[in-house]
């Protein structure tokens, strides 16, 4: 959660709302970026218990990563 408006003053200001309505629209939109961000890297914040119960046993990556080659 964001408490320091610092780096976001020069963007805030500019609206009419109170420092605590302030904050909350920085908190707001951060969320919203956090998820679409997640979304994007299929990145699944679902605690544990409500994953399927076998999901440690698939092979499953996740983007970015790549199989080491063995050079022989």
């Amino acid at each position: 959660m964001i408490t320091d408006l610092t780096p976001y003053r020069k963007y805030v200001d500019k609206f009419d709302l109170t420092e605590d309505q302030k904050l909350e629209l920085v908190n707001a939109l951060s969320t919203i970026v956090e998820t679409i961000y997640d979304k994007v890297l299929g990145i699944n914040q679902m605690p544990l218990k409500n994953r399927e119960v076998d999901s440690p046993k698939r092979n499953v990556k996740m983007r970015g990563e790549h199989e080491k080659c063995s050079g022989a």
